[in-house]
């Protein structure tokens, strides 16, 4: 018989890190946020709120910098005014635009906003996001840490986390849910749990560190964990390190997409019964 692999010291378990109910605000909220859903109050800080924006999202206005949420529950996400096509989200000196702490975070009722977070200039910690074509869209200058990211499983061509240039994922937990009622890997309605697609710009500058990527082996997942589409093919997707993740067995871990540009690394990274995961791997 096959001896059952020792599992290697310093490699994470799926115990340690973050689960739906573990994020968000300690307290649950009961004051109902009565301010307009455009904010446009720099350093505002919404906490201990209910905030009921399902139609719009809570939405940072142009030139607004500086907002904290805190210890709240957003009904419709949280987004900066400019979205990927305007030329404000893309300058890297730009100031930090929202911050978000252990909140939950759902995305609203509209197209516009069915993501829980997006889009640039924001950092998230310690919370949910819960969208249902993506759990957030992060383009530019985002870092998201020791938060758990998901979808409802109610869309097609989801993906659980969207995001391209100047960025760090740390310590999340990452889970494309399938669409209702689908099984396998090709046909959930999943891309991936994370994806750094070049439709908006060239993947760089990422820091994808010490997260998990679970996969429900009842419905399946995405075509695999993580999705860098066409950057195997070119040579500028740069400076992208992927260090420390964590697999469920039953997915593959980038479909063998991961670039192998200048500053690029793949290292370190395990599935959950200890081996090694490796780009473009499925098991």
């Amino acid at each position: 018989p096959t001896a059952t692999p020792t599992q290697p010291t310093g490699v994470p378990k799926p115990a340690d890190f973050p689960t739906a109910t573990s994020v968000g605000p300690a307290t649950d909220p009961t004051v109902v946020y009565t301010g307009p859903c455009t904010v446009t109050t720099d350093g505002l800080v919404i906490a201990d709120r209910i905030v009921n924006c399902r139609s719009t999202g809570l939405v940072i206005a142009n030139g607004t910098t500086g907002v904290v949420i805190r210890d709240s529950v957003v009904n419709g996400g949280v987004f900066t005014e400019f979205t990927p096509v305007d030329p404000r989200l893309e300058g890297d000196a730009h100031p930090l635009v929202f911050t978000v702490e252990s909140s939950l975070l759902y995305a609203g009722t509209g197209s516009g906003n069915d993501r829980a977070v997006g889009f640039g200039h924001f950092i998230v910690r310690d919370s949910l996001l819960h969208g249902s074509h993506s759990g957030g869209w992060a383009h530019n200058k985002a870092i998201i840490v020791d938060s758990y990211i998901t979808t409802d499983g109610t869309d097609g061509h989801q993906s659980g986390i969207r995001m391209l240039k100047n960025s760090t994922l740390r310590g999340n937990t990452i889970y494309c849910n399938p669409l209702i009622g689908s099984t396998g890997n090709d046909t959930s309605g999943c891309s991936a749990s994370a994806v750094f697609y070049r439709e908006f710009g060239t993947p760089t500058n990422l820091t994808i560190e010490g997260n998990y990527f679970p996969f429900d082996k009842a419905t399946g997942g995405g075509y695999a964990a993580t999705r860098f589409i066409d950057c195997q093919v070119r040579d500028d997707c740069t400076n992208i390190v992927f260090t420390g993740n964590l697999f469920d067995r039953g997915q593959g871990t980038d479909a063998g997409e991961f670039p192998n540009d200048a500053g690029d690394v793949w290292s370190g990274n395990y599935w959950t019964d200890g081996v090694p995961a490796l780009s473009g791997q499925s098991r």
